[in-house]
């Protein structure tokens, strides 16, 4: 029995579909491929947009340039120009002349430094001298002593750095120097 209700089932269920309307069925290809072709007709829209504008600008561009170098500026272009270039040889002046540093003053921080570091010592060692225990004392000093080596030890490269680097900009400014001189024969009839 159950077989014949199955097979009236499915001879009635292909019935109903023989007397629908039969549609065609649609691939996502065609689909893509018109969205496709409308965004390349945008993107070359755009594109020539921009080439449009790109054009445009570099004709006024170049309609400045030989303008500028025609030595055809206008005067409140000339005279903002001759302003900015007065401004900048100021600056650079007063950035050539500036001291590298006031020596006094860092002696006076250097003096600073010292007599607190003295003074952070001093309470360092009495500290070390209340410790009862000799063997831990002994310890302790070997450690700091050990610590005051390799302080004097980077402050020893630090000193041989700055030497060699000064020695470099010595040598620099001599290049420098002897260039100008050189520069300053050669131009001079």
């Amino acid at each position: 029995m159950k077989k014949i209700l199955v097979a009236a089932a499915l001879l009635a269920g292909m019935s109903f579909a023989q007397d629908a309307e039969v549609r065609p069925v649609r691939t996502i290809a065609p689909i893509l491929m018109e969205k496709g072709d409308s965004l390349r007709k945008l993107d070359s829209a755009l594109m020539a947009q921009k080439r449009a504008e790109f054009h445009a600008t570099m004709e006024e561009q170049r309609a400045k340039d030989s303008a500028m170098f025609a030595n055809r500026l206008p005067d409140s272009l000339r005279s903002r120009i001759e302003a900015r270039v007065r401004d900048f040889k100021s600056h650079k002046a007063s950035f050539d002349s500036a001291k590298d540093v006031d020596s006094a003053r860092i002696a006076g921080f250097k003096l600073k430094a010292d007599s607190l570091r003295k003074s952070w010592e001093a309470k360092r060692d009495s500290q070390v001298a209340n410790i009862r225990d000799t063997a831990v004392q002994a310890k302790v000093r070997a450690r700091i002593a050990e610590i005051s080596a390799q302080r004097e030890a980077i402050k020893a490269k630090i000193e041989a750095r700055k030497a060699t680097l000064e020695a470099k900009r010595a040598e620099l400014k001599a290049k420098i120097e002897a260039a100008k001189a050189e520069e300053a024969t050669t131009t001079t009839p």
